[in-house]
């Protein structure tokens, strides 16, 4: 018996080298894959600007999504329509039977204008500064790092206070302490509510150029472009946190109910790197590039586009990486399978015969019958 094992284990053969190889390669491949699953999570989870659903969720057990609304130039929005688009959603919450938590809110929202040119001065300094205005809870949906003071919202008494950003709050006061103090803009005193630090991913600091910036309320950068006319600048940007009791509902409500509903370009933020999506911007190759809508997206919503485009081929190319060695796994189960099979249906009765032969013969031998 142990000459017959010893044979067999002679007669086994060395892997051939194209089996080698194919190991090999797969084993390359399969590090690719993981590199690329590595970056696809990485460049979906880059952004901020993208996360306002989950932060204003906090511990809710209700879904909530997150929505923006781009205008066309030449038919930017009015505060007047947001205020009646409120009026709205308030009713399609209550058409769908949502209530708002205790102390809750089923929704929050903020806006915003193109940057402008604005000059701002201190006692020794001027600078001219691409500056912002910004309503409803900006910040929520751009959560900045403060470098010193607070951020400004619609709950602010006064509209004469605005945000710096880190280079306007240098140039200025070569400091970036400097929460209360005073700039002039217009010939009018504001208060500085606090310095921010901008993005400092590789999406943003390729999708904002403008240099030195600034936030302001959009009352404030009414009065400032406006002066006793008060012309009202425009909002460009539109975005909105609400509660979705069924998937595409956020969506839907601005595409059926938003004032410029037909000149809107609508994004869904929330769940944008998600398979679907992807799937779509592969199919439109291409066609991304193709603005034929006349607007001129935000540096936040660029640097969003260019994650998607980053996240789609990182997908592409894990898909492509996996192929190889998720067939080759594939038919290795086949081969070990089938080869399971064979060992089934035909060594295991042959060696149950040999068995009973050999009990028939240990029989005979005892017995002679």
């Amino acid at each position: 018996m142990s000459g017959g094992k010893f044979a067999r284990r002679r007669e086994r053969k060395p892997l051939p080298l194209r089996f080698l190889a194919l190991f090999l390669l797969n084993v390359a491949l399969v590090v690719l894959a993981i590199v690329f699953a590595v970056k696809l999570h990485h460049v979906t989870n880059l952004l901020i600007t993208q996360s306002a659903a989950e932060v204003w969720k906090g511990q809710s057990e209700e879904n909530f999504v997150q929505v923006s609304a781009f205008q066309p130039v030449g038919k930017e929005l009015t505060e007047s329509q947001i205020e009646t688009f409120h009026h709205t959603l308030e009713q399609k919450f209550v058409d769908a039977s949502l209530e708002a938590p205790e102390n809750g809110s089923l929704y929050q929202d903020a806006w915003s204008t193109t940057a402008q040119d604005i000059t701002v001065s201190t006692n020794s300094v001027t600078y001219t500064a691409k500056t912002i205005g910004v309503g409803g809870d900006f910040f929520l949906f751009h959560p900045l790092p403060l470098r010193s003071g607070s951020y400004i919202s619609n709950r602010d008494f006064t509209y004469d206070r605005v945000v710096l950003d880190e280079e306007l709050s240098w140039a200025l006061f070569g400091s970036y302490d400097v929460a209360g103090q005073t700039v002039w803009i217009s010939n009018e005193p504001y208060v500085v509510a606090g310095v921010v630090s901008r993005e400092k991913d590789k999406a943003s600091s390729k999708a904002y150029t403008d240099g030195a910036g600034m936030f302001v309320t959009y009352s404030a950068l009414t009065h400032i472009t406006g002066g006793e006319e008060a012309k009202e600048p425009g909002i460009s940007c539109y975005e909105l946190v609400m509660a979705e009791p069924i998937t595409g509902y956020g969506l839907s409500v601005l595409r059926e109910s938003f004032p410029t509903k037909d000149e809107s370009v609508f994004v869904q933020n929330t769940n944008r790197y998600g398979l679907k999506n992807l799937l779509t911007i592969v199919s439109q190759f291409g066609e991304r590039s193709m603005n034929t809508a006349g607007v001129i997206f935000p540096y936040w919503e660029n640097a969003a586009r260019y994650t998607e485009d980053h996240a789609a081929l990182d997908f592409v190319l894990l898909v492509l990486f996996s192929l190889c060695p998720i067939v080759s796994l594939i038919i290795l189960i086949i081969r070990e399978i089938r080869s399971g099979w064979r060992y089934l249906s035909t060594r295991i009765p042959a060696e149950i015969e040999a068995r009973v032969e050999k009990k028939k013969e240990e029989h005979y031998v005892r017995t002679g019958i």
